[in-house]
């Protein structure tokens, strides 16, 4: 019954609400590479990242594997693999082109494009999973938070790519997973929210890492309300950051948690947290993608997590946040529900990413958070949004920069997030698969 209800979800002629604004279109799937390879399966808690040369690196999700989209001839090509496996783990776009990758099995790893292959780092202090990595100004990476070997952890370190080395950092100030973590413009890194240990009571509280001095100082606290697990936090083009949905109420009738539709807005310059009007739809593990006109597109997630075997639902719908007013726009639905899956902007001259320059590609993720549906769907979607000034502009000439925006889920600045809440004994069993390492390629959906 559940196979068919999704099935139902997923036909077109899907029903736009009044004032949707957008459209979303079949892209193709990730089993469809040219030659055929295992690369190029269905994937779930993997990452998406748009690389300096147009395409899109889509990396693990259960094994070891990646493929890359060529958003200008709308095609896949499987790459090298990895040398562990990665789930729910974390991509950065270095300055130079290459991607790290930091989480699940084993230590983190290079991927350099012009290659096609992946060497592995030399191992940091501490082990990370449900962690955040963030860019630096400087072009060093800070992982900070998540899991360690047992408990959830505060500690945090840097990697330079131009010596290859880990080094530690400041601690946080507080024990922090499933947190969330985004760039300042001044160089600053913002985190927020949380659990207090691997799945303890849930933090309001928010704190800035100061790179320049390698240590962590609180500041204002979201409302008393709101504490986010598994939220999207997005660096908007004013400097002020965005932070939306996530788990942050009550256990509910049946062993769940609420998908939260709060959103609050931080301003650095005051050092504040100021409540915005809510989303359309309560959500966590969903995506939030900075567009080029300054808005935000947050797509799917679920809108529980269930602890036990009955379904968690996926919202099948995506929004607009709009920084200028603070409201939320609905667009048109997405094709099927999605939940731990990616969304990347293609940004570039028309030379790297042809005709789908500008568009959202959503790729994979399950139909729902449950362990009693385990579909993990190889489809993909591009979201175009509606017409607007910035999109008659002349074309710009090749070789022209633009911002890379990267997505593992739930991301839209640059940091990628390796969080993401999958309730009780199911996320246990994430823990600690994560925790003891991908042995084996390979997944077990029943697990999750």
């Amino acid at each position: 019954m559940l196979f068919a209800s999704f099935a139902a979800i997923e036909r077109p002629g899907l029903a736009q609400a009044a004032g949707a604004v957008g459209t979303w279109a079949p892209a193709p799937a990730t089993d469809t590479c040219a030659p055929p390879s295992p690369s190029c399966g269905p994937r779930d808690g993997h990452t998406a990242t748009l690389l300096k040369n147009g395409k899109v690196l889509v990396a693990g999700g259960g094994d070891n594997t990646a493929a890359l989209f060529d958003p200008r001839s709308g095609t896949w090509a499987p790459t090298g693999s990895m040398q562990g496996g990665y789930f729910l783990h974390t991509a950065t776009l270095l300055t130079d082109g290459r991607v790290l990758l930091v989480g699940s099995q084993g230590r983190p790893e290079l991927y350099d494009p012009d290659k096609g292959t992946w060497t592995q780092t030399p191992p940091p202090a501490n082990r990370y999973a449900q962690h955040t990595a963030t860019l630096l100004k400087n072009g060093k990476v800070l992982v900070a938070g998540g899991l360690g070997e047992a408990r959830g952890i505060a500690a945090a370190d840097v990697y330079d790519p131009g010596t290859n080395a880990w080094a530690p950092t400041g601690a946080m100030t507080q024990i922090r997973s499933q947190h969330s973590a985004a760039a300042l413009a001044d160089g600053r890194v913002l985190v927020a929210g949380g659990f207090s240990d691997a799945f303890g009571p849930k933090r309001t509280t928010t704190e800035i890492y100061d790179p320049q001095k390698g240590t962590w100082a609180p500041t204002a606290s979201l409302a008393a309300s709101y504490s986010p697990i598994a939220a999207s936090m997005t660096s908007l083009a004013d400097g002020r950051v965005l932070l939306a949905g996530g788990n942050s109420l009550p256990q509910q009738e049946g062993g769940g948690l609420g998908g939260d539709s709060q959103a609050q807005v931080y301003d650095p310059g005051q050092g504040t947290w100021t409540p915005t009007r809510n989303l359309t739809a309560g959500r966590s593990k969903h995506t939030a993608t900075l567009l080029a006109d300054g808005t935000v597109l947050v797509a799917g997630g679920t809108a529980t997590v269930q602890l036990r075997d009955a379904p968690s639902p996926s919202p099948v719908t995506a929004e607009l946040f709009h920084p200028d007013t603070g409201a939320w726009t609905p667009t048109a639905p997405l094709g099927r529900p999605r939940v731990f899956h990616t969304a990347v902007l293609l940004a570039g001259p028309a030379s790297l990413c042809g005709t789908n320059c500008d568009k959202v590609l959503v790729v994979g993720g399950k139909t729902v958070s449950s362990k009693a549906e385990p579909l993990t769907p190889t489809s993909a979607e591009l979201y175009q949004g509606p017409p607007s000034p910035a999109s008659t502009a002349p074309a710009e000439p090749p070789g022209t920069d633009r911002p890379q925006e990267q997505s593992g889920p739930a991301s839209g600045s640059s940091s990628s997030l390796g969080w993401y809440v999958l309730g009780g004994a199911a996320l246990a069993v994430v823990a600690a698969l994560v925790l003891l390492g991908l042995r084996r390629r390979g997944r077990e959906p029943e697990a999750r």
